[in-house]
């Protein structure tokens, strides 16, 4: 080979190397990676976010291009505060935390519903004979609740608390129970009475939805913001979150090991029985006729008249500017 063919062959391979290496960035480039978020729960792994960690679990959340973090809280966990500070992306709140942030200015907006009905409720020994919500309230004993939350402040309102002493929740620690006959706590009815029936206490369970109160429970939620700036972003959210809520309610077995793991202080015996005991407030005739999440004006509006009436909110608050129903954020292009 001659001295002017080896220069034009090393010229080729350099211009190959040249192209072939200017090609890897336009690939990177081409396929970028999930988009990282966060969801902040507000307790720990139980059925009641099933949904969720079945969107995890079935690929719902990885086929929109979404690797979603979802953060274990607890008693006091700062959902309103991480949203309003746009430190998290979404949020696990209920529907008064919503209407007390924004009559603050934090612009919250509650996009998904998982329970329909409000699972609060006022747990007491059946023993003691007490036939309503109002009865507790009323009788003598012990009362352990948390005083500063709305439904308390609407029932102490409206109802009144007679000569018990109010006591701090217990936040499910059912040892009080066990030992004190005229002991009442608060608890969701999804959960607390699956494990006093499971050691052996016969309880009655008083939910305060029946008694007047229903707001929206386990909402997930964002800053408004996000919506306006990542509708995108917001849509996936909710059609993998929708797909997570058909996914647990059909067959919750699977999500359900995977939370025992991150949650062992719950067996798997009442991780099943738990995620039966919700579905009463999970299903309703509206997510029967709209879809999974849906949530309505005429219950916000309530719940702001009832807030009101407690002194819970002391500037005006807009019931619709509240919320979005996922049914019709799904529905628009």
């Amino acid at each position: 080979m001659g001295s002017k063919t080896r220069i034009f062959f090393a010229l080729l391979c350099l211009v190959a190397f040249v192209a072939c290496s200017d090609d890897k960035p336009a690939d990177k480039a081409a396929a970028p990676g999930p988009r990282k978020v966060t969801l902040q729960l507000n307790w720990k792994p139980e059925p009641e976010f099933g949904p969720f960690y079945a969107a995890q679990e079935s690929g719902a959340f990885a086929a929109r291009g979404l690797e979603v973090e979802l953060r274990p809280g607890g008693s006091g966990a700062p959902t309103t505060e991480l949203l309003g500070s746009k430190n998290v992306q979404f949020a696990i709140v209920s529907a008064d935390e919503v209407i007390r942030a924004r009559a603050v200015g934090n612009k919250l907006l509650g996009i998904f519903a998982v329970y329909q009905k409000d699972p609060m409720s006022l747990i007491t020994h059946r023993a003691r004979g007490l036939k309503s919500l109002a009865e507790v309230l009323k009788a003598p004993g012990t009362l352990a609740l948390e005083r500063g939350a709305p439904y308390a402040s609407w029932f102490e309102k409206t109802v009144g608390f007679g000569p018990a002493q109010v006591v701090p929740s217990p936040y499910g620690d059912l040892s009080f129970l066990r030992n004190d006959p005229n002991y009442a706590m608060q608890g969701f009815a999804t959960s607390e009475p699956v494990a006093a029936r499971k050691l052996g206490l016969d309880v009655d369970v008083f939910l305060v939805a029946d008694a007047g109160y229903n707001a929206y429970q386990t909402v997930l939620a964002i800053h408004e913001d996000l919506l306006t700036q990542e509708p995108q972003l917001v849509k996936d959210m909710l059609e993998a979150v929708t797909a997570g809520w058909r996914a647990y309610q059909s067959d919750p077995k699977a999500t359900n090991v995977v939370m025992g793991k991150l949650n062992p202080t719950m067996d798997a015996a009442t991780f099943a029985a738990v995620a039966v005991a919700q579905l009463p407030h999970v299903e309703s005739d509206a997510t029967r006729d709209r879809g999974p999440g849906t949530m309505e004006l005429a219950r916000w509006q309530k719940l702001v008249t009832q807030m009101n009436e407690a002194g819970l909110i002391k500037e005006p608050v807009d019931p619709a500017a509240c919320f979005r129903d996922p049914v019709a954020l799904l529905a628009a292009k």
